[in-house]
């Protein structure tokens, strides 16, 4: 496969066709990985970055439809080009009034090459739907568009595609973000991350406020109306009743760090969540092969958890959850167990009161929530049948969210930056700290690949300038300039 840039046939504005290779050489190795696109829009960045496994998502049904006819052949090469040399040829005799034929046509139909013929003979490669998720865009008032040429383009677009079909499998899905941020899997939490850190438009800020909404709203019900081209708008809004919003996953935690923003961290949904770090990688358990390996206890307690039916305390009725509408219960706390949480507590508002880091008092607004639910957790662990958050649930779960709280801080401080360069002036910082706190310009520069000559220097300018590191020469014997290096003056 070339590593030439892959432009989608599909025409849009806002197209990131020339900062593929920026983007890419910012988002790192991951032709081994999996790409997750929320909003697939016209593709090129997640085409372009050539993963072995990925899927797109989009809630514009047309988009999908096109690319899911291009990956089953239902459209290739050969039909793309008769078409548009058949449809052109027509533009060109009768003008404007076979645009609108066609934009009629495909309003009523949906036909994936009706909607390439619109996408690129309409005005300014403008994607626009109505409010009844008809396409409306006006004509571009050039009936010679579809020239020889131009259709030759287009024609090898849809050719390249294909062949890169062959090399990686690539899913096109049409859904909404919630359904994709579901399907994604554990390694992929960072690139959820990333999507909602990076994203500029409004639709990103609405994505965060639905998460925390169904966060918050465990004991009530919501309804989330049907937007235009859904495909359900007749099956009227969609209803859940006593939501719960778990995000769980594992990811590299430099790379998961790199994905976070301060305001991702204020918004509330960075501080729900408990960054725990693990131990160093262990190799490959051949025991973990062997399920008749795991522990009898923990085969029963999950078996116990699969079928447990509460009944309703009113009624004394026993059903299934996806049918019966559980009635939440109340699990007790001992008097031991309350002083605990409530120290917990006050250490937790002094401490929120004796810093300004805006970060830091986000996340000391969190700990005794995040320590009353691992008490929980605990409790109904140890006693799934009656549950009491006691005095040793409470301590191990006060002492393990103080614990985990401060090192997210330390992680926080290290990690996220509201720029790029002030990621990659952290970056720099944290890997001389890592170096024992000293580093030689030259190794420095060969970790940092990607960042040369004077976007490099102007990193140890502003770290210099902010007295984070000290610049020295290194003693030598030899002729010539001595090595540079530099030390961290705060470990």
């Amino acid at each position: 496969m070339t590593n030439k840039v892959l432009v989608p046939p599909i025409k849009c504005q806002g197209i990131k066709t020339k900062l593929v290779p920026l983007i890419l050489r910012h988002a790192g190795k991951i032709s081994n990985g999996r790409w997750v696109e929320p909003f697939m829009g016209s593709g090129v960045v997640g085409l372009n970055a050539r993963c072995e496994n990925s899927f797109f998502a989009d809630k514009n049904p047309h988009l999908i439809s096109f690319y899911s006819a291009l990956k089953d052949q239902t459209i290739d090469a050969t039909i793309a080009k008769r078409f548009l040399e058949t449809e052109g040829e027509k533009l060109l005799e009768q003008g404007e009034e076979h645009y609108y034929f066609i934009r009629e046509r495909f309003n009523e139909n949906g036909n994936p090459l009706d909607f390439l013929f619109l996408t690129r003979a309409c005005f300014n490669g403008m994607m626009r739907f109505n409010s009844k998720g008809k396409f409306n865009v006006p004509f571009c008032r050039r009936p010679e568009r579809f020239a020889k040429a131009y259709i030759t383009k287009i024609v090898n677009q849809i050719a390249q595609f294909q062949e890169a079909l062959k090399h990686y499998q690539w899913n096109f899905l049409h859904q909404d973000v919630e359904t994709t941020i579901a399907q994604a899997t554990a390694d992929e939490i960072q690139t959820l991350f990333n999507e909602l850190s990076q994203g500029k438009e409004a639709r990103y800020n609405n994505i965060v406020g639905f998460m925390l909404k169904v966060y918050t709203s465990a004991d009530s019900m919501i309804i989330k109306r049907t937007k235009v081209g859904d495909g359900r708008k007749n099956q009227g809004p969609t209803q859940c009743n006593q939501p719960g919003l778990i995000l769980f996953g594992t990811t590299i935690p430099e790379v998961f760090l790199q994905a976070l923003s301060p305001t991702l961290m204020h918004s509330g949904l960075g501080s729900r969540c408990l960054f725990i770090e693990g131990d160093k990688r262990e190799h490959h358990n051949h025991d973990a092969d062997d399920f008749r390996n795991v522990p009898k206890n923990m085969i029963e307690t999950a078996r116990w958890w699969t079928e447990y039916l509460p009944p309703d305390p009113a009624t004394g009725k026993v059903g299934n959850l996806s049918h019966e509408n559980p009635t939440p219960r109340i699990v007790p706390m001992t008097h031991e167990a309350k002083d605990i949480l409530n120290a917990l507590g006050e250490k937790a508002d002094n401490s929120y009161d004796k810093t300004h880091d805006p970060i830091e008092r986000v996340l000391w607004t969190r700990v005794y929530e995040n320590a009353a639910k691992l008490a929980l957790i605990y409790a109904a662990s140890e006693h799934k049948e009656n549950p009491i958050i006691d005095a040793n649930a409470a301590r191990w779960a006060s002492e393990f969210t103080l614990w985990v709280f401060q090192r997210m801080m330390t992680m926080v401080k290290q990690n996220v930056a509201d720029s790029s360069f002030a990621k990659l002036c952290l970056r720099a910082e944290n890997l001389i700290r890592k170096r024992g706190g000293t580093m030689q310009h030259r190794d420095l520069s060969n970790v940092i690949r990607e960042v040369k000559g004077r976007d490099l220097d102007d990193v140890i300018n502003k770290l210099i300038d902010t007295e984070t590191i000290e610049k020295y020469e290194l003693p030598s014997d030899r002729p010539g300039p001595k090595p540079i290096c530099y030390r961290l003056l705060n470990k």
